[in-house]
């Protein structure tokens, strides 16, 4: 891959060159000389999943490509080649928002693997310092290679700093990928047990646990779904809030945020969903989704907006509502949060045929957004459930497409909605320049 060959310590490398770096880029092997500095090259990490990739909530983040890619959002700027090519299904290997996807997800990667080593060979840190600084870079890694994991397939699980092994390095299966993210998470675990994290803003056990529940429930892992997931909302953190305010700074709620770069800025989350005016100029949520709610959920009425006229109506997400600064930030972009270890408790609790608890859990949830408590478990829960995951987390990180490719119901549901869909379009392309670097990368994923 063009972003693993060049050591980070060579500024000069062409990739890193062409894409524009947060001013307080530092990966001199001199950082890990100093907490201060090595923390910084940790943090720049955060800077760029909040601001350029995977999961910003800017234009190339997942939730918006990713959305306009299933049946959550509708594109209205065909200027925009990334999000129409994404809306129209028309992907390629020479798409450069897909060569943008994998190189800045990787150099992440490249990014945590230098703390790693960096901080593991310096004798500038106490144990605790040591073990804080590790575990975040273990818990990035690991959450990055999860998500293009999911987007791309099987991928290269990348550990090494050294440019000779990355260079030639080879997709490893799905199956394996899970084990070895799983064997991270559990080191980074324990390694942040006992770590103070600020708040919700940097990653903690619980958000680290919380990705193992979500890992293991993709894996069909069940059991280990619910134990972890059982885990993280058995720790404190609480849904007993107004659905409102499930996004505001400090939530009760979220595991794990990240914060705006200065104070009284908010997220970009609420700069591209939220749209105004007569008919919509960049993107708005599709009727099939607004449509499918149930009459009452308090999820549409209080996440969505309806905009246009009463002949015209269009409508956008609503979750993120501080669309310009304030005075003191209100709002932060959130990755993680109890609500969905809910979800994965109830679905896991159904899978193991536990029923009792999964009726109390999923009225726990319906009762919370205003809807009435099932009686018995219905017969049809796997559609059910997974509306109830798409009422919960639409415009939030790609979990529809996730969702529906995980279950086996992907082509069955975008067939509904973009009759021209087809099963390839599962996965996105590996970037052709990538694979013209790398020939252990191939083969391409079919349909490309």
């Amino acid at each position: 891959m063009a972003v693993l060959l060049c050591s980070v310590a060579f500024t000069a490398c062409e990739e890193f060159v062409e894409t524009d770096l947060p001013v307080t880029e530092t990966t001199a092997d001199a950082v890990f000389n100093d907490k201060v500095t090595a923390e910084a090259a940790l943090l720049e990490n955060y800077v760029s999943l909040r601001d350029r990739v995977l999961t910003t909530g800017t234009i190339p983040g997942i939730g918006n490509l990713m959305g306009m890619y299933a049946d959550e959002s509708v594109n209205w700027q065909v200027g925009s080649i990334a999000e129409n090519t994404f809306f129209t299904n028309a992907l390629t290997p020479s798409d450069a928002a897909v060569q943008t996807l994998w190189n800045d997800s990787y150099k992440i990667i490249y990014q945590c693997n230098r703390v790693i080593d960096g901080v593991a060979q310096s004798d500038a840190f106490a144990k605790a310092s040591k073990d804080q600084l590790t575990g975040e870079a273990l818990f990035i890694r690991s959450f990055v290679h999860f998500y293009l994991l999911q987007l791309f397939g099987n991928i290269p699980y990348v550990t090494s700093t050294d440019y000779r092994i990355n260079k030639t390095v080879a997709k490893t299966p799905v199956k394996d990928m899970y084990r070895l993210l799983a064997e991270d998470l559990v080191q980074a675990g324990t390694l942040l047990e006992t770590a103070v994290a600020p708040v919700n803003t940097r990653p903690s056990k619980y958000a680290v646990d919380a990705l193992l529940a979500r890992l293991y429930l993709y894996a069909q892992q069940y059991d280990k779904a619910l134990e972890y997931s059982s885990g993280v909302i058995a720790a404190g953190f609480s849904v007993d809030q107004p659905v409102e305010d499930t996004f505001l700074k400090g939530g009760k709620s979220i595991i794990w945020s990240l914060k705006p770069g200065v104070e009284g800025a908010n997220t970009h989350e609420a700069l591209i969903y939220i749209v105004t005016g007569a008919t919509p100029t960049s993107r708005s949520l599709s009727e099939n989704l607004v449509a499918s709610f149930e009459q009452g959920d308090l999820r549409k009425e209080l996440w969505i907006k309806k905009m246009g006229t009463e002949n015209a109506p269009y409508y956008h997400a609503f979750k993120y509502r501080e669309k310009v600064p304030s005075a003191a930030t209100k709002e932060h972009s959130v990755l993680l949060r109890l609500e969905e270890m809910l979800m994965i408790r109830l679905e896991a609790d159904l899978y193991l045929g536990n029923n009792a608890a999964a009726l109390k859990g999923w009225n726990r949830i319906r009762e919370r957004y205003g809807l009435n408590p099932f009686t018995e478990l219905p017969t049809n829960w796997k559609k059910l459930l997974l509306d109830e995951r798409r009422h919960e987390f639409f415009c939030e990180l790609g979990h529809r497409f996730f969702d529906l490719k995980r279950t086996g119901t992907l082509e069955q549901e975008m067939l509904k909605a973009k009759p021209s869909w087809k099963k390839s379009f599962a996965k996105l392309p590996l970037p052709q320049a990538e694979l013209m670097l790398n020939p252990n990368l191939l083969p391409q994923n079919e349909g490309y």
